[in-house]
């Protein structure tokens, strides 16, 4: 996993990621490294710089490879009006060179993701079964009845997904028609000796399609941060996508939220990936702790009024209904209110802090944002779980009028032993930003 902070205000935007990357093996068993490069400049020249965090690369292709082949190409030499354009520019790149991932790259983190998926219904229906049994029941349970009452449900549950409008509408006809068989050869693999009905085969196929044509990723993406500015915008702006496995020569992807800086909304503090100890601090309490708390008082309201109307004894049944009617009704209402006034001592806790960001000078916004991966990495160091969060912070503050600066940066090489990779560097900075750069309107 990964720990990512954008710290923003009208003078400039704060990059920082940690370095922690997580490898699972087939096995299940985990390996963490701490030397991922998470943070790259998107452009040579301009002031834009993008984030990676959870897949760290694309059909088996390392982000930082596609990052940095981007900056060399046609497109990443492009000056965009906008950031927006920007990542939208990245996104015609990989577009445009579909052929990189080959083909069977594509089957197989397809299939890998239809056979995870797969696996969680075969392992919940045993699941069930088993609470059968240790729930007293004397007919043994038959899974493959049990996962038929799963398979119906969970196909109606994904048919409602949202649609992956980015792909076009014939991926649904695509992946039958390229992957049917090995996704039949899947089902045989994961649910092994059991005899399925043909209608549980077509069910199980329309699954995986569903898997590839819809917005719902699961856990197989990356998400991409992309920060800066384009050339007309005068403020730092924030844009946020999803990228899911290529499937059938079609990049899927969704466009997650927008941040902009404005006379509204002059600072922004955005966590990205494992974001649990920087919400503490910005709102004064765990999400953990707001969720359990809020979920609390929500059974006890209604438990405790329920209770109190039953141990009346001179109530009828009836009237005891009647009661509960009307004091649960009042109880919604005073759970609302404790609701809102926990939400409003969120807002007076963040509100100093998002005030202070104001006028923060770069270095200090820097400081803010590499304190709050430290901060994630100090709570996993400190506890039980897994370390996924840790290894050296990269910085990086981005300006309309200074661009693209490293504040603090790793390397796998000593500089003092390569200084030929630097005269490359500055041979290439020079060719590139000294030449007219080509300018898109908008």
């Amino acid at each position: 996993m990964t720990s990512e902070v954008v710290v923003m205000n009208r003078l400039a935007v704060a990059l920082a990621a940690d370095s922690a990357s997580t490898v699972r093996g087939p096995d299940g068993r985990e390996k963490i490294w701490n030397s991922a490069n998470k943070l790259f400049a998107l452009s040579r020249c301009e002031p834009v710089g993008v984030m990676f965090y959870n897949d760290a690369s694309l059909a088996g292709i390392p982000w930082e490879t596609l990052v940095k082949d981007f900056r060399s190409s046609t497109l990443g030499a492009i000056v965009y009006p906008t950031l927006q354009e920007y990542a939208c520019g990245f996104i015609e790149y990989l577009k445009s060179n579909l052929a990189y991932f080959s083909p069977e790259a594509q089957e197989g983190f397809f299939l890998n993701m239809v056979r995870q998926r797969f696996e969680e219904i075969r392992q919940t229906g045993i699941d069930r079964c088993f609470e059968q049994l240790s729930g007293g029941k004397r007919k043994r349970p038959k899974l493959e009845e049990e996962l038929k009452r799963i398979i119906g449900p969970h196909l109606d549950v994904w048919g409602k997904k949202d649609d992956l409008a980015v792909v076009g509408g014939d991926i649904g006809s695509e992946i039958p028609k390229r992957y049917e068989e090995k996704i039949k050869e899947v089902i045989g693999t994961v649910f092994h000796n059991i005899n399925f009905e043909k209608k549980a085969i077509d069910d199980l196929l329309r699954l995986a399609t569903l898997y590839g044509t819809k917005t719902d990723f699961g856990n197989d993406y990356t998400g991409l941060v992309f920060a800066g500015f384009g050339s007309n915008d005068l403020y730092p702006v924030v844009r946020h996508l999803k990228i899911g496995p290529v499937i059938a020569w079609r990049l899927r992807y969704t466009r997650e939220k927008d941040y902009k800086v404005s006379d509204g909304a002059p600072s922004h503090i955005l966590p990205f990936a494992q974001s649990e100890m920087v919400e503490t601090f910005l709102h004064g309490v765990s999400p953990r702790i707001q969720t359990t708390f809020i979920r609390s008082c929500a059974e006890t309201t209604t438990v405790l009024s329920n209770l109190v109307i039953d141990s009346i004894s001179d109530l009828t049944a009836k009237q005891k209904k009647k009661w509960k009617k009307a004091v649960n009704h009042h109880a919604d209402e005073v759970f609302e209110n404790v609701v809102r006034r926990f939400q409003a001592f969120q807002v007076k806790h963040r509100t100093p802090i998002q005030g202070a960001l104001i006028h923060l000078p770069k270095d200090e916004i820097a400081n803010v944002a590499e304190s709050l991966v430290n901060l994630n990495y100090f709570q996993k160091r400190v506890s039980m779980d897994s370390e996924t969060v840790g290894g050296p912070i990269d910085v990086a503050v981005i300006s309309k009028g200074d661009g693209f600066i490293w504040i603090k940066r790793k390397h796998y090489f000593s500089p003092d032993l390569n200084p030929q990779f630097f005269m490359s560097l500055k041979k290439q900075f020079n060719g590139e930003c000294d030449a007219s750069p080509q300018t898109i309107n908008k």
